[in-house]
């Protein structure tokens, strides 16, 4: 044990204070790999690295909770680079909505300044007058506005839900088989169906059962769309490179991108101020997104719906795009169902961990 560490000999060698050393232990990062024989917590070479690991990607900008997973990834003998980049997207998201406040906040300060100047001349303090009257304002509109979550916050609230449902293996394969035949713009055949099931080893009746269930058909039977896409018309514009389809709710058209390997070119339209919005979805990122603002509204179902009819009733019918926060918030609050409101980005990042396909 020539080479162990106490704990204060760890937090020294890794220059950190010995409470960030027990806190990390409380949460399951670190775990003392040995005892002494007087009962002293003991520590390696490998419990050194991985502290520094941990700093290394808090410095980074990464949160405890991806610290977690990149942990596990790190020792994860099929860990995929697709994971990491997930994580990284969302950090960036994180960013960038702190780096727009900040913006705001430097614009109001030098707003304020130049108020407060002006006011040592009239003898009165004319930032203090418009803070209060913005205390009066926000106090006024509490009730009406809603606040925005964080795509954690749903991810978390729909695994309560159970929504998704989370498929086997064959069914998830199937689905999406299924999925990229509907965005080629013909309608499916069962027989299609049976042909792919038979290919995934599936029994035919089980195959035929479910996409019946999970699918938007046509009076012949005919599968017309599934996931999301449709070749019928719906309020959101999926407009891939030859064709133009449409999705059943505002999430949809987010995360099939990555399914479908393709870009895509979203339409849709605010419920509230009726103003066009317009997005340019890749299977990697949201690359345009008009007007700059928009965000998405994500229901959380009571139950968990599993057939197309039920989906569209508990979920879709509430999942839109809005061209502000305000927007949103003013919608959401005339509704008894659990609605969240997410920026697109964060809608982006939940649907590819949700159906990372």
């Amino acid at each position: 044990m020539g080479n162990d560490f106490t704990i204060g000999q760890l937090a020294k060698a890794a220059d950190i204070p010995t409470s960030t050393l027990r806190y990390y232990e409380r949460i399951g990062l670190l775990q003392p790999r040995n005892r002494s024989e007087g009962n002293y917590r003991l520590y390696d070479e490998g419990d050194l690295e991985r502290v520094r690991f941990i700093r290394a990607a808090q410095s980074t900008g990464f949160t405890l909770d991806d610290v977690t997973a990149l942990l596990n990834l790190r020792v994860a003998a099929n860990a995929r680079c697709e994971d990491i980049q997930v994580l990284m997207e969302e950090r960036l998201t994180d960013v960038k909505a702190r780096m727009k406040d900040l913006r705001h906040v430097e614009r109001v300060l030098k707003s304020f300044l130049a108020k407060c100047r002006e006011s040592n001349r009239r003898g009165h303090c004319a930032v203090i007058e418009e803070l209060n009257a913005a205390s009066i304002v926000k106090s006024r509109g509490a009730s009406h506005r809603s606040q925005r979550d964080s795509d954690r916050e749903v991810a978390k609230a729909l695994r309560a839900s159970n929504f998704p449902r989370r498929l086997g293996a064959d069914k998830t394969r199937l689905r999406i088989e299924v999925l990229r035949l509907v965005a080629k713009g013909r309608p499916v055949s069962v027989r299609k169906v049976e042909q792919i099931a038979s290919q995934l080893g599936m029994p035919l009746d089980a195959a035929t059962s479910f996409i019946s269930k999970v699918s938007e058909r046509d009076a012949e039977g005919n599968i017309l769309g599934i996931l999301g896409l449709s070749q019928r018309a719906h309020p959101h514009r999926f407009e891939l490179k030859d064709r133009v389809l449409s999705t059943w709710c505002a999430w949809d058209a987010l995360f099939l991108p990555a399914l479908l390997k393709q870009p895509a070119t979203v339409e849709s339209s605010c419920p509230v101020t009726k103003e066009r919005i317009r997005l340019k979805v890749t299977p990697k990122k949201v690359e345009e997104v008009a007007p700059a603002d928009c965000v998405v509204t994500i229901a959380v179902p009571a139950t968990s719906p599993e057939a197309v009819e039920e989906i569209w009733a508990a979920f879709c019918h509430f999942v839109l795009f809005f061209a502000s926060e305000e927007a949103a918030s003013r919608w959401v609050s005339k509704r008894k169902q659990d609605l969240r409101i997410l920026s697109v980005e964060e809608a982006y990042n939940l649907g590819r961990r949700a159906f990372p396909g």
